[in-house]
């Protein structure tokens, strides 16, 4: 005898096949991870049809929202090189001023200067030796924002309002994440586990916390920075009121 499916999202006409979970995911089908080469990054199929794999639609959407995660502030904080490639805002920027500074001597033409600034660019923040320690970064960044919780959650007991995070956090976050936007995922929720852990301090208070003062002070603008926490930030964090 046939073994029924354990549950009606699992009944052959309610999976979803890759053009569903594209659509689902809100992307392009084309878009997906290869199934040749990156199968390892869709869920495992629930069954098997005809066209290829099939998914539950309640998998299909686990998967878009951390697809999402991961991959949308990549999407949103990317710019184009000027030699036409994509790469993040910050990457892009570094490049382009030290174009300028190699350009300014008058001694490079312009496509000299945008070659021999190439390197330097990526050095500044690619790679386990960069010039730039992005994880000691990462780690002070962290434990700015878990200091500014600590005091004022001590604050806040004396009847004292939680105030945004300093103008320099921020800046440095801006720094941060327009350079490294596919990891704003993973620092966002290890800021949030911390405070829980360490503070018990929820993690809709922290991205609270972090939103307002983003508003304030960073420089990506608020719909950018809207797009980019709704992308990014634990489900835990995110206010029902978005």
């Amino acid at each position: 005898m046939r073994r029924r499916p354990a549950g009606p999202e699992l009944e052959p006409g309610s999976l979803v096949d890759r053009s569903g979970l594209a659509k689902i995911a809100n992307i392009a089908e084309d878009d997906l991870p290869d199934p040749k080469f990156d199968a390892h990054k869709v869920p495992e199929p629930q069954a098997h049809g005809a066209g290829g794999p099939l998914w539950s639609q309640p998998v299909a959407r686990d998967w878009a929202e951390q697809h999402h995660r991961d991959y949308g502030p990549g999407a949103l904080l990317s710019a184009t090189t000027s030699f036409g490639t994509p790469q993040p805002q910050g990457l892009v920027a570094d490049h382009n001023r030290l174009t300028k500074v190699i350009q300014g001597d008058g001694k490079q033409t312009e496509e000299a200067a945008k070659t021999l600034a190439w390197w330097p660019a990526v050095s500044l923040t690619v790679g386990t030796d960069s010039l730039v320690p992005m994880s000691a970064l990462r780690t002070t960044l962290i434990e700015a924002v878990l200091s500014h919780l600590a005091t004022n959650d001590m604050k806040e007991r004396n009847g004292i309002w939680l105030h945004p995070l300093r103008r320099d956090v921020v800046k440095v976050f801006d720094w941060y994440v327009q350079r490294k936007p596919d990891h704003t995922a993973g620092l966002l929720s290890e800021i949030c586990l911390d405070a829980r852990t360490r503070l018990d301090v929820d993690p809709q208070t922290v991205g609270q916390l972090i939103r307002r003062s983003l508003h304030r002070d960073s420089t990506l603008g608020k719909e950018s920075i809207d797009a980019l926490l709704d992308a990014a930030l634990p489900p835990s964090a995110k206010s029902s009121d978005r």
